[in-house]
C-alpha cells in the first residue's frame, strides 16, 4: 500500500481522537469520537477550520488558456477580471460533472484550478 500524505493539522486531529480514512492519496479526518452533532455545534457556536492542503492544483498556461478551460466550466471566466476567482463546475463532454472547483483567472493565458484531491487527474 502506498503511503498516504498528511496535512499540517494531522497531529491536531489525532489528538482530538479523529477517525481517519484514505481520500485522494491523503489520510483525512472524517469523524471525531465526540460525534457529528458535537462537531456541528462547535462550528456553529465557535469556529470551524477547513484544511485545504489536500486540494488539487492544476495550472493551464499558453495562448487561449482561459478560452480553452472556459469550455469545460459552468461559470464564465469572462465575467471576472485577471486576479479574481470564481466557484464553478468542471463538466464532461456529455455535460456531466467532473468536480466542483475554484478557477483563478491569472490572465487570459494563465488559469489555476483547485479541484478536490480525488478528482485532480480527471480535471487535468
Amino acid at each position: 500500500m502506498t503511503d498516504l500524505q498528511r496535512g499540517p493539522l494531522h497531529d491536531l486531529h489525532a489528538g482530538l481522537d479523529a477517525t481517519f480514512a484514505p481520500f485522494g492519496g491523503w489520510e483525512m479526518p472524517i469523524q471525531y469520537k465526540t460525534g457529528v452533532v458535537a462537531e456541528h455545534t462547535a462550528v456553529r457556536e465557535a469556529v470551524g477550520v477547513f484544511d485545504v492542503s489536500h486540494l488539487g492544483k492544476v495550472g493551464l498556461t499558453g495562448p487561449g488558456a482561459a478560452d480553452y478551460v472556459n469550455r469545460c466550466l459552468t461559470n464564465d471566466l469572462a465575467r471576472i477580471k485577471p486576479g479574481k476567482a470564481q466557484y464553478t463546475l468542471c463538466c464532461t463532454d456529455s455535460g456531466g460533472t467532473v468536480d466542483d472547483l475554484i478557477a483563478y483567472l491569472v490572465s487570459p493565458e494563465d488559469v489555476f484550478l483547485v479541484p478536490n484531491a480525488a478528482n485532480t487527474a480527471d480535471v487535468a
